[in-house]
């Protein structure tokens, strides 16, 4: 027979060996999560543009046409020297200076 001392110290046991346990995989659990990540092979994004693509019919990532850039650029250059003339010339005006 066992006595209640002999229990007790074989439950102790049991529950270090048990800790232990536990504490070897908190420690490879971590040990997993600070490794670095693994490096990607490939990036997919041209694979999601192209079936976006072709699932659209050319609406969304379609050619680009720089047919309408010239006029955009010309717009753009127009109204900044526009806005220069209306500066120069109000600036006198509302300063009071000559």
């Amino acid at each position: 027979m066992t006595t209640d001392a002999e229990d007790s110290r074989a439950g102790s046991d049991d529950a270090f060996e048990r800790d232990e346990a536990d504490r070897d995989s908190t420690v490879d659990l971590l040990r997993r999560a600070l490794a670095a990540p693994p490096a990607l092979k490939r990036s997919v994004l041209p694979e999601v543009q192209k079936r976006i693509y072709q699932q659209s019919r050319g609406r969304y990532f379609g050619r680009r046409r720089f047919d309408s850039m010239p006029l955009l650029l010309g717009s753009a250059i127009l109204i900044l020297l526009l806005g220069a003339v209306i500066y120069a010339v109000l600036l006198p005006l509302l300063t009071g200076a000559p």
